[in-house]
């Protein structure tokens, strides 16, 4: 018999579909959100087990005010996106972080079809990302007042601007998932192929993939998209490696290093959030290193909740001297292997207490203590390039490939660039595609080397000169984000 009663009542054995939509917005990982979402999707009549633009199915059920919200923010995303799409293509986003779920959700709100792999499954990774104010803005357009994580409070305090990469990577996944993009997680990337015309489907480029049952799946494309961090399994791909192959620059390897810690605990109410460097505070520095050992230049201490982020730049002469490395003589002194993790641990808790901390304990490994390396830095010699039809074959065209965030371009760390230049170049990387159109590779490959011209030199000291200063009209659209574009 079909059903009478108002939608939250319509299955007595399950929770009321505003809680199921409640649960959705809150919920943190990403399998959870999955099935939170397919069971939205359940509760339309008749139910939907996919849609092309799942948000306009999920408008028919009865929600709470914040989704008529939420409806605003997709609506206005969508608008934007469909003025910029000319032909809809198929893209492959390899790599489910931050800056690929972002790309992911500018293409598909553009009407491309889009499907994002990972070979990770869950959302893990705590550390704090600094935010400059364009990040801030375009992220409380993509709903962070709105999912929880990151909440209503999100970057409430207007000195420090912030917000985890597991909480950035859970409402983007949620966005995405309500604009239609789908996803593979726990699989494998394992390169392209030319997949010859056969029984009537037309010649076209793949991507072969280990699917998290360990069968082999190939996933066709138009746009492949590197979003796999710096040691980019795309842009090793051997048709483009030579047009996107990696350049290192920077300082004398071991020079600079960076420790991160996490802890998780209440802290006492007036404690602040800071942002400390020696050259203005030579001697509470120097008093640091009297009482502890260590040699810092820097500390900033952001926390969220009872989650707490401490990173510091210690010299690697005092974590020498401290017994961190097993191996002082080391070619590369932070390997996993030459790091003595109880030790760093230590020195983490020192600092934190110096600095006004309570004891608290750790987060759970591999998020409680790590040291980095980032005397170097390393960026793709271009940002975009084509995989060519095979000699000899007949029908099919080439696919473009593209590379955006770390697989680009490494940050600089102690400006907190890496997000900022992300999401620069998620937008270069749709207004690329947006000039291809499937047809027209000089205008792609000019946008391309264009944005990522501005995009490389950009930094702090040059943000000024480089960048437009209305953030409010940043756009796909090269010309209102970068000067003299």
């Amino acid at each position: 018999m079909a059903p009478t009663g108002p939608l939250e009542e319509r299955d007595s054995q399950g929770p009321a579909v505003g809680d199921i939509f409640k649960t959705f917005l809150q919920e943190p990982d990403a399998p959870e959100i999955a099935i939170h979402f397919a069971t939205l999707l359940r509760q339309v009549d008749p139910p939907v087990i996919a849609a092309l633009e799942p948000h306009l199915a999920i408008r028919s059920l009865q929600l709470p005010w914040k989704a008529r919200e939420l409806w605003k923010l997709l609506d206005a995303k969508v608008a934007g996106g469909a003025r910029k799409c000319q032909a809809p293509l198929r893209v492959l986003i390899v790599g489910a972080g931050p800056v690929g779920l972002r790309l992911a959700i500018e293409l598909r709100a553009a009407g491309h079809q889009v499907v994002v792999v990972d070979k990770r499954e869950r959302f893990n990774r705590v550390n704090r990302l600094h935010l400059w104010e364009w990040c801030r803005r375009d992220l409380v357009s993509l709903g962070a007042k709105i999912f929880d994580p990151p909440g209503r409070h999100f970057c409430a305090d207007g000195d420090f601007c912030h917000i985890g990469i597991s909480e950035l990577q859970s409402m983007l996944f949620k966005f995405a998932l309500l604009l239609g993009v789908s996803f593979t997680l726990g699989a494998d990337y394992l390169g392209p192929c030319f997949c010859e015309a056969s029984d009537g489907h037309p010649a076209v480029w793949c991507a072969n993939l280990h699917n998290a049952d360990g069968d082999e799946v190939q996933i066709p494309f138009d746009v492949l998209a590197g979003a796999d961090g710096a040691n980019s399994a795309v842009a090793r791909t051997p048709a483009v490696a030579e047009e996107l192959g990696r350049i290192k620059f920077g300082l004398r390897q071991n020079s600079a290093i960076g420790l991160v810690a996490n802890f998780v605990g209440n802290v006492p109410h007036g404690l602040r959030q800071f942002s400390w460097a020696r050259q203005f505070a030579q001697e509470k520095f120097a008093r640091l290193e009297q009482e502890t050992g260590v040699s810092l230049e820097n500390c900033v201490y952001y926390r969220s909740g009872t989650q707490h982020y401490l990173v510091m730049t210690p010299s690697p002469s005092s974590l020498v001297s401290q017994g961190v490395f097993l191996n002082p003589e080391a070619s590369e002194l932070t390997a996993p292997a030459n790091v003595h993790r109880c030790r760093l641990r230590e020195i983490a808790a020192a600092v934190a207490m110096f600095f006004g901390l309570p004891p608290m304990d750790f987060a759970e490994a591999p998020n409680d203590a790590m040291i980095f390396d980032f005397s170097g830095s390393a960026r793709a010699q271009g940002s975009c390039s084509f995989l060519r039809t095979p000699p000899g074959t007949e029908g099919g065209q080439s696919a473009m490939v593209a590379l955006v965030g770390d697989a680009l371009l490494e940050p600089f760390w102690p400006e907190g660039l890496g997000i900022l230049r992300g999401f620069h170049s998620a937008l270069d990387t749709a207004a690329a595609i947006g000039a291809w159109g499937g047809t027209d590779e000089e205008a792609a490959l000019r946008v391309a080397a264009m944005t990522f011209a501005v995009l490389k030199s950009l930094c702090a000291q040059s943000a000024w000169r480089l960048l437009q200063p209305d953030t409010a009209k940043y756009d796909v659209d090269p010309q209102t984000r970068y000067k003299g574009f």
